[in-house]
C-alpha cells in the first residue's frame, strides 16, 4: 500500500512482499569430526588403535579406505553421503551415540566420522604397521569404522586437544593449514589450462625476462620431460585418471570398492594411447606396499613403541607428502590402487614446480623460481586483458614508478585497485608442522622481504600505495581509496585467518590514511580465486569494491576466503556463479589436440565436459 501510494496512478508491475521472513545461510559449511574418545566417553586409546590396525587384512583395508577417500573427494560435504558411510561402517552402539550426541550452543553444519585427512592417516598407518604376509581373511567393515574413530583422536593439533587452552586467531590459522587443500579441492580444468599455458606458450616465448632467465639455467623447453614423458602424454594420463575418478558415483563405489583400482593394460583401451607410456608414468608415481613402508618409516615398519610415538605427533596425520609424490599403490598382479585422486592432478599443478626446483643446484634454484614467477605474471596479464580489454581503459600492467613497479592496476577514478603477483609456494613442512615460527619465517621470506631485505609482495604493495597517494603514479584523478591485492599461486592463501594475519603484517608498512587517501586493508587471494572472481565481476554479478569492502571489519580482514565472499554475495542476490570462459576455452583446446592425436579412426568418443 505504501508503494502504491508513492507510485500513484503510474502503471507498472508490482510484486507484494512476503511477510514470511526467509533466512538464507551464508558463510562456509563447517564440519567437525567425532573421535573414539568422544563417542565412547573415555580417553584416546592408542592400544586399541594398534590392535585394530593389526586385525585388518592389509589389501582389503587399503582398498576400502581408498574407496572412502575417493567418495569424499568426489562429493562435497553431503550429509546423505556421510550417513551412508556411517551406516555401512559404524557399529550400532556407536551409531546410536552419534545420533543422540547433542551439545548446547551453536552447532556445526555437519558432524562426521570420515574425512580425507583421517583416511590418508589410516592409509599411512596401515602401510607402516601392516604385514603383507597372510591376512587374507574377509574384511569386517566395522573395523574400518573403528580405525576411523580411533584415528580421529590423533587428527588435529596436539596443543588444541587441551580444552583449557585459550585459542586465538593464529592458533586457528595454523590448525586449518594442513587440511585446507584436502578439503578445498582445485578446479582441474582451470588449473590444467593455466599450467599448460605457462609451459607451452610463455616458457618458450621471446619475452626478454623469460629468455634471460631460461638461458641462465640452460633450460630448453622442447627437451623438457615429465617423469620421462612429453607434456601431452603426461596430461592425457593425469586427466584420464582424474576424469575416471570424478565420473564414478558414490553409490557404485560403496557397492564395489574395487572402483578405486585400475588395470594399466585396459585403462586406456578406448583411445589409442600407448600402454608403455602409462607404465612409464606408473613406474615413477606408484609404489608397492613395501616401498611405502620404507618411505613412511625409514625402515621396515613401525613396532608398537614406534607407532605410539608416531601418532602422538602432528606429522602423523598432517604429513601426506609420500602420497603426493606417489598417489598409486602397486599390486603384485599389476593393477594399481588410486590412493588419492586429487594428488594425481597436483602432480602437474604443483609437483612440476617442486621437481624442477629440487633438480637444480645453488643459485639456479633462485633463477628458476624467478622464471616461474615471470611465467605466472605473463599468464595473469593475459587473464586480466581478456576481461579488461584495452578499449575499457581500466587496466594498466607493469606500471613503473620511482622505486618500484605495480604488476597490474585497475583505475576506477575515486577507487584504484593495485595487484602484486607471486608464484612462490610454501613448503609442505611449513604448512603441515603447525609451527608458527617456521610459518612466519617462510612467509616473511617469500611474501614480505627476502634475506637481502629486498621487498616482496606485501612491502611492494605498501610502497605502491604510498606512491599513488603521493602522486607518484599517474591515475585518472587523485583517488579517495587504494585497494591493495596480493594474488598468489599458493592455495593456502585462501585458508582461515591467513588474510587476517597478512593484513596485520601489511599495516606495519603503510598507514591507513595520509594525504586524504585511504589505503584499505590488503586483500589476499589464490590464483584459483581470481580465476573464479573475474568472470563474475565482468558479468555484473558484483564489483571489486563490493567484494573487497565486504571482507573488511574496520581495519581488519575477516577470516574467510575471497571465494567465500563471492559465493555469499551471489547467494544473497540469487545469482548463478559464472564459469571462466578464458580458461575453459584453453581446456577445450588442450583436449581437442590430445584426443585428435590418440582417438582411433573408428572411435567417436566425445570430449570430456568442462562443466
Amino acid at each position: 500500500m505504501i508503494w502504491r501510494g508513492i507510485r500513484g496512478a503510474t502503471p507498472g508491475l508490482y510484486i507484494p512482499v512476503s511477510r514470511v521472513r526467509q533466512v538464507q545461510k551464508t558463510g562456509p559449511n563447517l564440519a567437525v569430526f567425532k573421535s573414539y574418545a568422544e563417542i565412547s566417553g573415555g580417553d584416546a586409546d592408542a592400544e586399541k588403535y594398534w590392535e585394530t590396525l593389526n586385525e585388518l587384512p592389509l589389501y582389503g583395508a587399503l582398498s576400502t579406505l581408498s574407496a572412502i577417500n575417493l567418495i569424499l573427494a568426489i562429493t562435497p560435504i553431503d550429509k546423505s553421503v556421510h550417513n551412508a558411510l556411517n551406516r555401512t561402517f559404524l557399529r550400532e552402539e556407536y551409531l546410536g551415540k552419534l545420533i543422540n550426541l547433542k551439545e548446547s550452543g551453536p552447532q556445526p553444519d555437519i558432524e562426521l566420522i570420515f574425512s580425507r585427512g583421517s583416511a590418508l592417516a589410516n592409509l599411512k598407518a596401515l602401510l607402516a604397521v601392516g604385514s603383507e604376509e597372510g591376512k587374507t581373511q574377509a574384511l569386517n567393515l566395522h573395523l574400518i569404522g573403528d580405525v576411523a574413530l580411533l584415528c580421529n583422536d590423533y587428527v588435529g593439533s596436539q596443543e588444541l586437544r587441551d580444552e583449557t587452552k585459550s585459542v586465538g586467531e593464529t592458533d586457528l590459522m595454523m590448525e586449518a593449514l594442513p587440511t585446507w587443500e584436502l578439503d578445498n579441492l582445485r578446479s582441474l580444468p582451470y588449473a590444467l589450462a593455466r599450467v599448460v599455458r605457462m609451459i607451452e606458450e610463455y616458457l618458450p616465448s621471446d619475452d626478454p625476462q623469460v629468455t634471460t632467465l631460461r638461458r641462465a639455467i640452460n633450460l630448453d623447453p622442447s627437451a623438457l620431460r615429465y617423469d620421462g614423458l612429453e607434456i601431452e602424454d603426461y596430461i592425457t594420463i593425469i586427466f584420464g585418471i582424474f576424469a575416471h575418478g570424478r565420473s564414478l558415483k558414490p553409490e557404485s563405489v560403496f557397492s564395489k570398492p574395487a572402483e578405486a583400482i585400475i588395470d594399466p593394460k585396459t585403462f586406456f583401451s578406448k583411445i589409442n594411447f600407448p600402454e608403455e607410456k602409462f607404465e612409464q608414468f606408473l613406474s615413477v608415481r606408484s609404489l608397492p606396499a613395501r616401498g611405502f613402508r620404507e618411505k613412511i618409516t625409514a625402515g621396515d615398519g613401525w613396532d608398537k613403541e614406534s607407532f605410539f610415538a608416531a601418532i602422538g605427533l602432528d606429522q602423523f596425520a598432517n604429513d601426506t607428502l609420500v602420497f603426493k609424490a606417489h598417489p598409486f599403490l602397486h599390486f603384485e598382479d599389476g593393477r594399481e590402487l588410486i590412493l588419492d585422486i586429487q594428488y594425481v592432478s597436483e602432480i602437474l599443478i604443483y609437483g612440476l614446480y617442486w621437481r624442477i626446483v629440487e633438480s637444480l643446484q645453488g643459485k639456479q634454484k633462485d633463477v628458476f623460481i624467478s622464471l616461474w614467477g615471470r611465467l605466472f605474471e605473463l599468464y595473469l596479464f593475459d587473464l586480466f586483458s581478456h576481461y579488461y580489454p584495452e578499449t575499457s581503459q581500466f587496466l594498466s600492467t607493469e606500471v613503473d614508478y620511482k622505486g618500484g613497479q605495480i604488476d597490474a592496476l585497475l583505475d576506477f577514478g575515486t577507487d584504484v585497485v593495485i595487484f602484486e603477483f607471486k608464484a612462490s609456494l610454501l613448503r609442505d613442512q611449513t604448512k603441515n608442522s603447525r609451527d608458527i615460527k617456521l610459518f612466519e619465517e617462510e612467509v616473511t621470506k617469500k611474501f614480505i622481504e627476502n634475506e637481502k631485505k629486498r621487498p616482496k609482495a606485501l612491502r611492494q604493495l605498501a610502497s605502491a600505495a604510498i606512491a599513488i597517494r603521493n602522486g607518484g603514479v599517474k591515475t585518472i584523478m587523485k583517488p579517495e581509496r587504494v585497494y591493495p591485492v596480493f594474488v598468489g599461486y599458493e592455495p593456502v592463501l585462501e585458508s582461515f585467518f591467513v588474510n587476517t594475519y597478512l593484513q596485520q603484517r601489511f599495516r606495519e608498512f603503510v598507514t591507513k590514511k595520509d594525504n586524504d587517501v585511504i589505503v584499505q586493508p590488503i586483500s589476499v587471494m589464490s590464483v584459483d580465486e581470481l580465476e573464479k572472481l573475474l568472470p563474475n565481476i565482468h558479468a555484473g554479478a558484483c564489483t571489486w569494491m563490493e567484494i573487497l569492502n565486504e571482507r573488511f571489519d574496520e581495519d581488519r580482514v575477516r577470516a574467510f576466503s575471497v571465494h567465500q565472499t563471492l559465493y555469499d554475495i551471489c547467494q544473497k542476490k540469487r545469482i548463478e556463479i559464472k564459469n571462466n570462459d578464458f580458461l575453459l576455452a584453453g581446456f577445450e583446446e588442450i583436449f581437442s589436440t590430445i584426443f585428435s592425436k590418440y582417438r582411433e579412426n573408428d572411435n567417436q568418443q566425445q570430449l570430456p565436459t568442462s562443466s
